[in-house]
């Protein structure tokens, strides 16, 4: 991220900034991208506008040397770029502060003959000590770091120096290993969707499809379709055979599958969808292969090399893409509440309605192939003494009043109550629609659930129905968007307009960002509806039948589940849909597929903006998934063996936010991670990087306890008990 002179004078202001307001800056509008299209038959001649669309760039590094010199900061690229279409120009827009951007923006150009050339430059904004912006590599040849293509009208081949590439999918570049080459991954096309010839059958695209389209990534164990989109531009109707190979992981597809098409039609076809398959799990990633040609009798007598034979898929141009297996993620579903509710808990029904319709949306969006969506057998009303009166004492300082801190205390109880019970996520569904207005000032009557975000990820809370003031019922997106903000969700920096997101403080963190709503995509101001987001909810089977009518469709101008959860979506889903978005879903295949399982320990508490440490919950229970296990952070868990040795140092960044919170600022930072315990640690230390302050500590043992769940019988609170 840029630390030009200004951001770094910002930097002595942000305090104030908080407490009396933020600014926010403002983007232009941007054309995005939707369904893969297909046009009714025509008897207008092709026409040649070119299309071209960046889904993404992947440097090999952040490519910012200012974070060498600042401890405990980790800066991020702002990735831009030009598109040169036939001499014509257009400006990739800056992404700031990601590495790993991604776009929705299509540039499209009349051009009048074939090959055209197209030319893509990428840039890094470097307004650091560094000096000026940095060229980004996007070209595997030594020569050249930019991107010279020719894009062919009738073969539908992109061709670089003499390599080609099929534009039928998805055109992936990989410029290399050094620090500044990145992969570029490209879509090009015809507007229309044909080539310009006459009397030919052409593959115009070719997508195995989960969840969304053009991902590079795949899921084993989670239903798969096939998407062909196919150009016919005789002059008459045809019928055709579509062949069709997938290989990769044990599993080998050979099918043939006949399709009509209109003259001058662009038709899309989804096979296997009423019977899709799933990749084999595997220990580790694999590749699969996909190939799919057509039979276009008419112009099989042509040379091998010829245009037309070439856009049949007869050039053996296979689609690669890569499947990952993911981890079995247990969601425990339960009521949960505080000693002010009185064992007013949600309803049975209440609580099933939202596993019902929760955990499908969940199933179905996540890149999850089995999620174990299951209903705890008891009711959880945590004890919060402890946390509410360290919260009082700190928050009410900045005129937080005393109740307003028992929604973040029930959300921190809760994430040692799930790591007990051995589940990744517990679901926590409130007593009633108005649970969140009872606090004092109004600062919670727009939230609807909370989650203390990715370094206490363990537990969300939401409500069981939700009244908009012109409808209530359930929201079925809502356990999906908490349990995203778990992962860290959202992750387009677009969306976050607030200039205090677009820098990462060295001390601060995150905080400023989620103070202003900068997790949750409908608090944007440019884009208030959330990301534009498109897929293909496909059925993972035992789905509720009150959400029957919305499987196995497209879900075409959609917006991102990060945005807000509207309510009774799935009674009206047409106008209310939600889906995820590209650069939310990488980050969600990063953080839920399979790895090996270390030994962990749960370490939990709550650091003050002035040192004070309320440590929590400490559990030693065995082999799980590290939550976190890099030492960048403000605030840092140190081990150290019975010499005295540190064996091992886990970084927390200062994280103020509540991605669902932004009335006010809290500056306390919650934690709860599992994090890997080393082996011979006997002392655990909570400490502050920055002034080497030994915030707390406490002795541990290499004994692993045994530990059970006992429901009480004569009162719905959860208890875990623990015998050494």
């Amino acid at each position: 991220m840029k630390t030009n002179l200004a951001c770094t004078k910002r930097i002595s202001t942000l305090l104030s900034l908080i407490f009396f307001g933020l600014a926010t800056i403002s983007h232009c509008p941007i054309v995005f991208a939707q369904c893969p299209s297909s046009t009714p038959p025509s008897i207008n001649p092709p026409n040649s506008i070119v299309r071209v669309q960046i889904l993404s760039v992947k440097p090999n590094s952040d490519m910012e040397g200012d974070d060498d010199y600042i401890p405990f900061y980790d800066n991020h690229a702002d990735i831009f770029g030009e598109v040169t279409i036939d001499a014509q120009v257009f400006n990739l827009p800056e992404i700031e502060d990601s590495d790993f951007p991604h776009w929705d923006d299509i540039f499209e150009k009349q051009v009048a003959s074939s090959p055209v050339k197209i030319t893509i430059k990428i840039f890094e904004d470097d307004y650091g000590l560094t000096g000026d912006n940095d060229v980004v590599d996007v070209n595997p040849s030594p020569e050249s770091d930019v991107l010279d293509l020719e894009f062919d009208l009738c073969a539908l081949v992109l061709r670089l120096g003499s390599n080609e590439f099929s534009t039928q999918g998805v055109v992936e570049i990989n410029a290399g290993s050094g620090d500044s080459q990145a992969t570029i991954r490209l879509k090009v096309e015809t507007a229309d969707g044909r080539p310009v010839t006459s009397d030919d059958l052409a593959i115009v695209e070719a997508d195995l499809v989960q969840v969304l389209f053009h991902s590079p990534k795949l899921i084993s164990g989670k239903p798969t379709i096939l998407l062909v989109r196919i150009a016919n531009n005789y002059s008459t109707s045809i019928t055709t055979n579509v062949h069709v190979a997938i290989s990769g992981g044990g599993l080998n597809k050979n099918d043939v599958f006949p399709v009509t098409i209109g003259s001058g039609e662009v038709k899309k076809e989804y096979f296997y969808l009423n019977n899709p398959f799933r990749f084999p799990e595997s220990a580790s990633s694999y590749a699969v292969a996909l190939l799919v040609r057509l039979d276009d009798l008419n112009n099989q007598n042509l040379p091998t090399g010829d245009c037309k034979r070439l856009n049949d898929g007869n050039n053996n141009r296979l689609i690669w893409k890569t499947v990952h297996t993911p981890r079995r993620y247990s969601l425990m579903w339960t009521k949960v509440g505080t000693l002010l509710d009185g064992f007013n808990f949600a309803s049975d029904g209440q609580l099933q309605e939202n596993i019902d319709l929760g955990g499908a949306f969940i199933h179905g969006v996540y890149p999850l192939s089995f999620p174990n969506n299951y209903k705890a057998p008891f009711d959880v009303m945590p004890p919060l003494t402890a946390a509410v009166d360290f919260l009082t004492t700190i928050l009410s300082v900045f005129g937080i009043p005393a109740d307003n801190v028992l929604p973040f205390a029930l959300a921190f109880e809760l994430n040692g109550v799930a790591n007990i019970t051995g589940c990744e996520r517990l679901m926590g569904v409130l007593p009633n629609k108005d649970w969140f207005s009872r606090f004092s000032y109004g600062f919670f009557d727009d939230v609807t659930g909370l989650s203390l975000g990715e370094f206490a990820p363990r537990a969300v809370i939401f409500l069981p129905e939700h009244d908009d003031g012109t409808d209530v019922g359930p929201c079925m997106t809502l356990p999906a968007h908490e349990l995203g903000h778990t992962f860290g969700l959202s992750t387009d920096p677009r969306l976050k307009d607030s200039w205090v997101c677009q820098v990462d403080w060295p001390i601060l963190g995150s905080a400023a960002c989620g103070i202003v709503g900068g997790f949750d995509e409908y608090k944007s101001t440019t884009f208030p509806n959330g990301n534009p987001s498109d897929g293909f909810w496909i059925s993972q089977g035992n789905e509720p039948t009150a959400i029957a009518g919305l499987l196995n469709q497209e879900q075409c101008g959609s917006f991102c589940l990060m945005a807000g959860s509207p309510v009774n979506a799935h009674l009206n889903w047409a106008g209310k849909k939600r889906w995820i978005d590209a650069a939310d879903y990488d980050q969600l295949i990063k953080k839920l597929q399979k790895g090996p399982d270390p030994e962990v320990i749960y370490v939990s508490g709550i650091i003050s903006w002035d040192d004070k440490l309320l440590l929590g919950s400490i559990q030693h229970i065995g082999r799980g998934i590290a939550d976190r296990d890099t030492s960048y952070g403000a605030y840092a868990i140190r081990f150290f063996d019975r010499a005295g040795k540190l064996l091992k140092e886990v970084g927390i960044p200062v994280y103020w936010s509540s991605p669902d919170f932004s009335a006010r600022p809290r500056p306390v930072t919650f934690f709860g991670l599992n994090v890997v315990y080393p082996e011979n640690a006997r002392l655990l230390q909570v400490i502050n990087r920055m002034s080497a302050k030994v915030l707390g500590s406490i002795n541990i043992s290499a004994q692993k306890p045994a530990i059970k769940l006992q429901g009480l019988s004569k009162s719905t609170i959860a208890r875990a008990v623990v015998s050494s």
